[in-house]
């Protein structure tokens, strides 16, 4: 019988329904549209013809190669052979035929689409990715939400998250019907590229839609013509098994995580805490407990990251948060305890590793620069909210006096120069005119947040000490808010800042102080400096201390640290 078909090229004719979309074809005014119905059509046919038996799909096969050497470039035969190719599992040959087929014949997003499935399925996404791009771009399906989902998970897997979250947005504007899974993905992607609002946002219809689900399921023993047949307790038992609302938990402790993020924590708490009473989830107390920690309530915080790892004693994570809390109350011993379980579990955990080092007295040369990176990129979104109201950071304000000291307000500068300037609080305060501010930050996301403000003309992300020796501009004033404490060893810096320096240029920072030595690191990870050594540094850089203020810095367990405001001047 296929044998006949074969012969007789009949695997390809057309059928009524397809002679259908053929005076569809001629009579519509959207050629394209009616080439697309046209070309699916095809494809259910030939696939309907296709044998199940292995022989007659390898003759298949014969067949449609042959018919591709003389049109190598015919849609319908290339999907074809592709359909033999895929029942006979030879899938290295089948990403050959779709990979080399050529983007420019009209139809092949559709063959593109067929490669990225294959690619999808495979867990190659970065070749997924391309290759649904290209579909998206080529066809009038720029709607398929489906492929948006695909997409998505693409960029999310390959932490591409800036570009998932362009794609989520495109997916909204074309889509009505979102299922709970893909909101919640929407709304992770929106969270790991730090648009909180967003994340929150999906979130909240995700919750809505479940709801809703829910309770049509339960209106469903009612409807029914035998409701009095249904146990509606059994029903509703059996209907949690398939339904998402699993997924109720999962929304809430998101909800409360992204609150977390933006310095929301009683809102965070709210909703951790009805997460919790669902499921005790190990993350979601992690969760619960940062909230808390955040507003004082150490021992409730304390409480549930207990909890928390008796459930998942595996959780390097959850162990550093426990570490951590038991140094902000002092608890020396169990701070050790923990680092060293945390590091037992991930040993290259770069926070409790730098901590255990500090704690044994063991801490040698600088604070790792992924370390700072990765906690200020954490820190950044309620950076400036906890500085200002909880600590009463002070700096800011007292480096604006410093200058506003030393120079008329009606004197103009060419070029100011803002080490580790963070979100922006001391360029904010600079109140003279300039022509440059240029802010320099190792942390991406603190300098999404300067930008905001307006107030920089160049934001540049790197270390500063890299900066400093690669620049070629002099500076009237450079200034250093909070940075020094995150430096022990000052050589490299006087060394650098002093050649970036015009003559007579100030260089204004904080420093938090001591009495021991030159330097000491503290067990929060920061340094402290003395002015003996501040005042050694500078002379040997031909720096001279023209002034130093006393400052409390902010507070730190509802205790002031103490420290200066120093400003030096370079000799002509």
């Amino acid at each position: 019988m296929l044998d006949n078909l074969i012969k007789e090229d009949r695997t390809i004719n057309c059928n009524l329904k397809e002679m259908q979309y053929l005076g569809y074809f001629y009579q519509s005014k959207n050629i394209n549209e009616a080439r697309e119905k046209l070309l699916q059509t095809r494809q259910i046919i030939i696939q309907e013809n296709l044998s199940k038996n292995k022989k007659d799909l390898e003759n298949l096969v014969i067949y449609f190669s042959n018919k591709l050497n003389s049109k190598k470039d015919d849609v319908d035969l290339t999907i074809g052979l592709g359909n033999c190719l895929e029942k006979l599992q030879k899938t290295k040959h089948l990403k050959s035929l779709f990979s080399n087929f050529d983007k420019n014949v009209i139809g092949s997003y559709f063959i593109k689409k067929r490669l990225a499935d294959i690619f999808y399925k495979e867990g190659n996404f970065k070749n997924a990715l391309k290759n649904y791009e290209f579909y998206l771009k080529s066809s009038k399906n720029n709607n398929n939400r489906d492929v948006y989902t695909k997409m998505i998970f693409c960029c999310y897997t390959m932490q591409q998250y800036e570009k998932g979250s362009d794609y989520v947005i495109k997916c909204i504007k074309n889509s009505t019907e979102i299922s709970p899974e893909e909101l919640l993905l929407f709304g992770n992607i929106f969270l790991k590229s730090n648009n909180y609002e967003k994340a929150i946002e999906q979130f909240y219809i995700g919750i809505k839609t479940l709801a809703k689900y829910l309770k049509i399921v339960e209106n469903l023993p009612f409807i029914s013509k035998n409701n009095y047949k249904i146990n509606k307790e059994k029903f509703l038992e059996a209907v949690k098994l398939s339904s998402p609302q699993y997924l109720f938990p999962k929304f809430l402790n998101n909800i409360g995580y992204a609150y977390n993020k933006i310095g929301n924590y009683k809102e965070a708490q709210k909703y951790l805490f009805k997460s919790i009473s669902l499921v005790k989830n190990p993350y979601t107390l992690n969760n619960l407990a940062l909230s808390l920690k955040a507003q004082g309530k150490k021992i409730d915080a304390l409480n549930y990251l207990l909890k928390a790892i008796q459930i998942e004693p595996k959780s390097a994570k959850i162990y550093f948060n426990l570490a951590e809390i038991y140094l902000s109350m002092n608890d020396v011993k169990n701070t050790r305890k923990f680092l060293n379980k945390t590091l037992n579990l991930d040993p290259d955990h770069a926070g409790a590793k730098l901590k255990n080092e500090i704690l044994n007295g063991n801490f040698e040369g600088k604070i790792p620069l992924k370390y700072l990176e990765h906690h200020f990129d954490s820190y950044s979104e309620t950076f400036e909210k906890h500085l200002l109201s909880t600590l009463k950071y002070k700096v800011p304000l007292a480096l604006s006096k410093m200058i506003n000291s030393k120079y008329e307000k009606k004197i103009s500068f060419k070029n100011i120069l803002d080490l580790g300037c963070g979100t922006g609080l001391c360029g904010i305060q600079i109140k003279n005119n300039f022509n440059k501010l240029v802010g320099v930050d190792i942390s991406k996301q603190m300098l999404i947040k300067a930008k905001q403000k307006s107030i920089y003309t160049q934001l540049i992300c790197t270390d500063i000490i890299n900066f400093l020796k690669c620049t070629k501009q002099k500076y009237e004033i450079i200034i250093a808010a909070d940075v020094l404490i995150y430096i022990g060893d000052l050589t490299e810096l006087f060394k650098f800042v002093h050649v970036t320096m015009l003559n007579n240029a100030r260089f204004i920072f904080s420093i938090e102080e001591t009495t021991k030595g030159n330097y000491t690191i503290n067990q929060n990870g920061r340094f402290s400096h003395s002015l003996y050594y501040i005042t050694k540094i500078s002379q040997k850089y031909n720096l001279i201390i023209e002034t130093s203020h006393d400052i409390k810095i902010r507070k730190e367990n509802n205790k002031w640290v103490n420290g200066k405001i120093i400003s030096v001047m370079k000799n002509q």
